[in-house]
């Protein structure tokens, strides 16, 4: 009993410990703009690459979903710069996935470096359709669209999808399955993009950039065989969590999958990667 007492106590220091070191790095996130989009930058705690990170928010998220992995990976070096494309009554900026799509590359024409892309659900089609301008991309649970898909995960919707101009997130079980969490704002997205990534089709080229597929067996929104489709199509290397749904940058064991996500960044990308610690390590 006394041995399980101890286990309990170990285990609250150190959960309050990790919480700690969350709010910690939360206070070094500067907020900045780059063209029409704000931005939440995490600084490398030792520059170790040559590449920065550019991290793009899925459906009614925001920019600070991506607060636990800009925390872990600012630890190992890298810079993060995590894209917010929201009015600040949470409402989508834009109609246009088309739009969000141009300021995503001015934002990469802007940056001192190419970034290593990484997008989640409708940002990591957003990150695939950009992948000519990056180092390489990894895509956490890509939305799948028409023509791999014949039911985006933007059904889970309907039917309110076809009505009204903004369309509030879902709640309940499939809001809970959806994001995983609760979520960070009371978000709304636009009644048109949401129809757009529904029946539309999207063309995304196959691309020579590196690129990482990240999909979970559990997801209930996209379907695995549509995942592989598009992996296959964009010529992506396609890893699947056993244990993950459609939230899997925020699920339980997230920090092991983005422990894998650096590691694979790192080898694929090798030694000009490193060139930055390097040239300091000779200096």
């Amino acid at each position: 009993m006394l041995q399980g007492a101890c286990l309990f106590l170990a285990l609250a220091i150190a959960r309050r410990a990790r919480e700690r070191t969350h709010h910690a790095r939360e206070e070094l996130i500067m907020k900045v703009r780059i063209g029409e989009l704000s931005v939440e930058v995490s600084g490398a705690e030792s520059p170790k690459f040559t590449a920065p990170l550019l991290l793009l928010h899925g459906l009614w998220h925001t920019a600070a979903v991506w607060r636990r992995w800009s925390g872990f990976l600012a630890h190992r070096g890298w810079a993060c710069y995590a894209l917010n494309w929201r009015d600040c009554d949470g409402s989508s900026a834009t109609d246009s996935l088309l739009e969000v799509e141009r300021e995503i590359r001015r934002v990469i024409a802007a940056m001192a470096a190419q970034p290593v892309v990484i997008g989640h659900d409708v940002g990591a089609l957003l990150a695939l359709r950009t992948a000519a301008t990056a180092r390489a991309v990894v895509a956490v649970a890509p939305i799948a669209p028409h023509p791999f898909s014949d039911a985006p995960a933007t059904r889970l919707v309907r039917p309110a999808l076809w009505f009204g101009r903004t369309i509030r997130a879902p709640r309940g079980a499939r809001g809970r399955a959806y994001f995983g969490e609760p979520l960070d704002a009371d978000t709304h997205e636009s009644a048109v993009l949401l129809r757009t990534l529904a029946r539309d089709a999207i063309d995304i080229a196959p691309t020579a950039t590196p690129t990482l597929i990240v999909a979970g067996s559990a997801d209930a929104f996209v379907a695995q065989s549509d995942v592989a489709r598009l992996a296959q199509h964009v010529g992506a290397v396609l890893q699947v969590d056993p244990d993950a749904g459609h939230a899997l940058h925020v699920e339980r064991g997230w920090e092991r999958r983005v422990g894998d996500v650096h590691r694979w960044i790192v080898r694929t990308l090798g030694d000009p990667l490193l060139a930055l610690r390097e040239e300091s390590d000779d200096t």
